[in-house]
């Protein structure tokens, strides 16, 4: 079953969740948008060790990254922990990189946009050669996704490039500021949008 961080937390919030036997629940795979840690926790608290998470999109549409049933299984590890909050790793014969404003890779940790070469890449938009070029240009596709690697290869995605925000010269993802507000325990669901001003 493929399911939307939304409608997980949908699950979550209902009151008759505890009027069912979920036992039978084997596997629910997750993605299509920000899932925040701590809504990942209590959603694993709630049903089990039963979630996978998948990255991908219309334009490479199998699966990207994964991260696998038992990287959610953290025994309180403070490193698996902050894994939740990634993508996982390249799943076979895909292969991804993190790159700067002129295609250069980027180090380890370093910020950048996420490019993705595979056979499971489209070849191109219907009719649209400049998009097509633009998008798949060096052989890689430009997801337009913004993310890190970690030592370890787990991919980080921290926004979409067209929705970082610059307050006062300073990048601002809304991901990471959406994260921090969804701790809040009276906070459900959050967006953060960018606003003209003057900074």
């Amino acid at each position: 079953m493929f399911m939307a961080p939304t409608m997980i937390n949908m699950l979550l919030a209902s009151e008759e969740k505890k009027d069912y036997d979920l036992s039978s629940l084997h596997t629910v795979l997750y993605g299509g948008g920000p899932m925040y840690t701590d809504h990942l926790l209590d959603a694993l608290d709630t049903f089990g060790d039963i979630f996978v998470q998948l990255y991908g999109l219309g334009e490479a549409p199998m699966t990207i990254t994964s991260l696998r049933k038992e990287e959610h299984q953290t025994d309180g590890d403070p490193l698996r922990l902050g894994r939740l909050a990634s993508a996982g790793r390249e799943t076979t014969g895909v292969r991804v990189e993190v790159v700067d404003r002129e295609d250069k890779a980027v180090a380890t940790g370093e910020s950048g946009e996420i490019l993705v070469r595979s056979d499971i890449v489209m070849k191109g938009y219907f009719n649209n050669p400049e998009a097509t070029a633009e998008t798949l240009r060096g052989g890689w596709l430009h997801t337009g996704d913004i993310g890190h690697l970690d030592s370890e290869g787990y991919l980080f995605i921290t926004d979409r490039k067209n929705d970082m925000i610059i307050s006062g010269g300073a990048n601002v993802y809304p991901r990471e500021v959406e994260e921090d507000i969804a701790r809040h325990p009276c906070v459900a669901e959050v967006a953060v949008i960018g606003m003209p001003d003057s900074k």
